[in-house]
């Protein structure tokens, strides 16, 4: 038993190192920390309100202690010295998501406080930079805030889309009226079909309630992925016994709403209805742009995943599994309302938020173009081009490492926006190989000397790569530029569920 003066509550906990009340329960579900009841005994149950769950002060900061310095040990270990500046390791998930920055989910984007950290220290207000990869906007984002003017190019129209959809000035209320309007209208559509997951909820609740307690005095952590197969095997003859035909609308092969096999096959009948009502509905109001983010947010938590896999599913899931995650059997989501009212107020409550912050400053994304190639002169007044840019802030895409159109293909195929996969540099479908790798040196060196007639002659360029092959000492030789400092920074990937440690390069360059 813990001492009652010893107990907290999950927002208590929460406070005390800084971190949101989600990343408690996480610690909780994953067996870090214990948690006990209101008179410090512990619970074995995974029922109970969570208002009555306490956690011990004493375990809950030796584990941090423990964490941490085993964490640095192992960074330095797999990566040699580094900046620990960079590695914003104590910043709670709201804070490294603050805002605007959570309006769409983007993988590859770096946060904001790494923009923030360079350019309060090479930058000032009414300075004008550059981010030839714009992506998800983050660097625009962080300029306007610290009112700095910035400009984005980026190659891809959804990239382009979340960039202007995030810097916008909205005028709030009318946004809001609309924003609730089609939302509150999707709703009353939504209640027209039977809710399915009901009556296997209850059943999946009942089964872990009662059957996976026991079962679980069988888990071999090494053989985790057996022992998921023989629960979700046990789960499935447990609800034949109770007379429950397994069978939900999305395992319907002959959907016929939409021609996209894809939609067909990665959302249910009911999700897809939802998503598909809202989508042809958005026409019907201003505030477009902004609903086709909620609308395409939603749909990639909408799909038939397990909530273990959300970044990069290989195969839609359609019956009750194992999940790795929350270590119960679990079920794929069937309908995207849900989503949509959540994402609905989430980015309400994003925008007002960052319409506080937001500097009067010029911020602008160009339509999609090709930084390699692009003619400022026919998207930029001549003041700007006269003035020129104080400098360039961005992260290019790596080396065969990410197809960032299949990352968003529920956008695509939701919306019908024109993909330009075959002009991206280092894409994933090239691979590693020598050809790609000096196709990447005579891309990225190809966009820095496109863009040098456009910067001031002291211009201060920072590129964030993961540069495992070494190129860009040949890219800067390419492009006549000298580098003139390095900064190496420890990533941990959080939205895998490989936990490696990688570290990332910001490359401080000047032109000759």
């Amino acid at each position: 038993m813990i001492n009652k003066n010893d107990l907290l509550t999950i927002k208590q906990a929460a406070d005390l190192i800084d971190r949101e009340p989600d990343n408690i329960s996480y610690l909780i579900q994953y067996g870090r920390i214990n948690k006990y009841d209101i008179k410090g005994n512990p619970i074995k149950s995974r029922n109970g309100g969570i208002s009555k769950i306490k956690i011990s002060k004493s375990e809950l900061l030796d584990y941090v202690i423990k964490r941490d310095t085993g964490i640095e040990k192992e960074r330095q270990e797999k990566l040699g010295e580094y900046n620990k500046d960079l590695a914003f390791d104590g910043l709670p998930e709201k804070i490294r998501t603050k805002h605007v920055h959570r309006l769409h989910q983007y993988k590859g984007k770096f946060i904001p406080q790494l923009v923030e950290y360079f350019l309060v220290r090479n930058f000032q207000e009414g300075d004008i930079i550059l981010d030839p990869f714009a992506g998800s906007g983050t660097t625009l984002v962080q300029a306007n805030e610290m009112g700095i003017r910035s400009v984005g190019i980026d190659i891809t129209p959804f990239n382009c889309m979340i960039s202007e959809v995030k810097t916008r000035k909205y005028n709030i209320d009318p946004l809001k009226e609309e924003l609730k309007d089609i939302s509150s209208k999707t709703k009353n559509f939504s209640k027209k079909f039977a809710d399915y997951e009901k009556e296997i909820k209850v059943l999946i609740s009942q089964f872990n309630r009662e059957k996976l307690p026991e079962l679980e005095k069988r888990i071999d952590k090494e053989k985790m992925k057996t022992f998921a197969n023989e629960i979700e095997k046990e789960f499935k003859e447990w609800i034949k016994e109770k007379g429950f035909d397994n069978q939900s609308e999305s395992n319907d092969k002959q959907l016929k709403i939409t021609n996209s096999p894809y939609l067909q096959k990665w959302f249910s009948k009911r999700s897809l209805k939802e998503l598909i009502y809202y989508r042809d509905h958005i026409q019907d109001y201003q505030n477009q742009d902004i609903m086709k983010i909620i609308l395409t947010r939603a749909a990639r938590s909408s799909r038939l995943v397990p909530h273990f896999d959300l970044a990069s599913p290989k195969e839609p899931i359609r019956d009750a599994y194992f999940c790795f995650k929350h270590k119960i059997i679990c079920y794929p989501i069937q309908k995207a309302i849900g989503k949509l009212d959540l994402y609905t107020r989430d980015t309400i409550k994003r925008i007002e938020t960052f319409d506080k912050l937001r500097k009067d400053v010029f911020t602008k994304v160009l339509p999609h173009d090709d930084s390699r190639y692009i003619k400022m002169e026919d998207y930029l007044d001549e003041d700007i081009l006269k003035e020129k840019f104080n400098g360039i802030f961005t992260s290019p895409p790596y080396v065969g490492n990410i197809d960032y159109h299949d990352q968003h293909i529920y956008a695509y195929e939701l919306l019908d926006v024109p993909r330009f996969d075959k002009k991206e540099i280092g894409p994933l479908s090239n691979g590693k190989t020598k050809k790609a790798q000096q196709q990447y040196i005579d891309d990225i060196s190809q966009v820095l000397k496109n863009l040098k007639k456009y910067m001031k002659k002291d211009a201060k360029i920072f590129f964030v790569a993961n540069d495992r092959q070494n190129l860009y000492r040949d890219i800067t030789k390419q492009a006549n530029m000298t580098i003139v400092k390095e900064y190496k920074r420890p990533v941990s990937n959080r939205t895998e569920r490989d936990k490696q440690f990688y570290s990332e390069t910001i490359f401080e360059m000047r032109y000759i």
